[in-house]
């Protein structure tokens, strides 16, 4: 009885000790996985150095990169400024192969995230053994030439004879609101001396127009896109005209896009649409600007002679002058089929007028063939 006593007590043992053994390695594994977990939700310790440029009052900040890394997520233990042409700043400049001034180098636990490396690469940070390099948008100091890239300048040419032509202004003001600076600024008329020199040096064929000096290209979101407009540099500098009528073409000295407006309406129809609705269509949706408008009754010998000319089988509706076809979206547009209608919503004619002929979009209208007013 004894010797199975002694033998229970040591099975006891042994369980005891394998439980205990199991019970310490999971409060190891609980601890390290607590310090792990710990880590992850811990900030990023990073430290940063600002390389700044004294001399270059207009240039790009490098104060606003280091707001930018200042976010959720990152704890910033230390900040230093330097000038780029201090001693310290130049032997980092070498080391990390910095190109421009202002920039920011972002020492640390870089690589902490994910969501770190995706700020890098919105930045368009460049990282190299472990360090990232960031630098701040135009205008800055080129360290290779020395010199500062991103001051823009540009010439406006007009037309002070035509009021009605499409200025540039919209044009500069894209510019500024996607971050350039435009360092100078002026506006002259394209029959000045100036002028007429600017028109023969870079071949402007078509006023207003612009001078832009090829400084734009240091603005990335810009270089991105500028080979669509296919303009030539030359002495530094890219010669655009306006791509919306009305328009000046010096080769004929005729102002493009000036046009008439026919209103065509019933005035014992009162249910009928308001005619005068498509001219907010025409101005608010393809910038169209009428010269001449005129609006006409079905029953006058003029209304008649459009109708039969035309062949025009509905009313309210418009009639627009050729010039319209220099509004590259309403001739688009003018030319498609849309459901629930026999034809497009309007005609080309043979004398280059523009026919709207979908008066069921407009809403009630008269059916000159039927005698019958149509509603929606």
């Amino acid at each position: 009885m004894k010797k199975k006593i002694v033998k229970s007590s040591k099975l006891t043992k042994v369980l005891l000790g394998i439980l205990l053994v199991i019970v310490a390695s999971e409060v190891v594994l609980t601890f390290w996985t607590t310090i792990t977990v710990s880590d992850k939700l811990r900030p990023a310790s990073l430290q940063v150095t600002l390389l700044t440029d004294s001399t270059c009052t207009d240039c790009g900040s490098a104060e606003s990169l280091l707001q930018q890394i200042n976010v959720t997520g990152v704890k910033i233990t230390s900040i230093d400024r330097l000038d780029y042409a201090s001693t310290k700043a130049k032997q980092l400049i070498n080391q990390y192969g910095v190109q421009t001034v202002p920039s920011i180098l972002v020492f640390g636990e870089t690589n902490k995230s994910n969501s770190l490396s995706l700020m890098w690469g919105q930045l368009d940070g460049i990282m190299k053994n472990g360090v990232v390099s960031i630098s701040s948008a135009p205008p800055f100091r080129d360290l290779q030439s020395g010199d500062v890239k991103g001051r823009v300048t540009l010439t406006i040419l007009n037309d002070s004879t035509c009021p009605q032509c499409s200025g540039m202004e919209s044009f500069v003001n894209s510019l500024l609101s996607n971050g350039i600076k435009i360092s100078s600024s002026r506006t002259i008329d394209y029959t000045s001396s100036e002028g007429k020199d600017f028109i023969s040096k870079y071949n402007i064929q078509r006023v207003p127009a612009i001078v832009i000096s090829q400084e734009v290209l240091a603005y990335k979101n810009i270089a991105q896109v500028w080979s669509q407009l296919n303009a030539t540099l030359k002495d530094g500098f890219y010669a655009l005209h306006t791509l919306n009528p009305p328009y000046k073409d010096l080769a004929t000295s005729k102002v493009i896009g000036l046009v008439s407006v026919i209103y065509l309406k019933d005035g014992s129809c009162s249910t009928c649409y308001d005619v005068s609705t498509h001219r907010n269509i025409l101005v608010t949706n393809f910038g169209v600007v009428p010269a001449n408008e005129t609006t006409i009754d079905i029953l006058t010998d003029q209304g008649k002679a459009l109708i039969t000319k035309y062949k025009i089988n509905n009313v309210p509706t418009i009639l627009i002058s050729p010039e319209a076809g220099a509004y590259a979206g309403l001739k688009q547009v003018w030319l498609q089929t849309q459901s629930g209608l026999s034809g497009t919503i309007g005609s080309i004619e043979s004398d280059g007028w523009y026919v709207f002929r979908a008066t069921s979009l407009m809403g009630t209208y008269f059916d000159l063939t039927t005698g019958k007013i149509v509603g929606p």
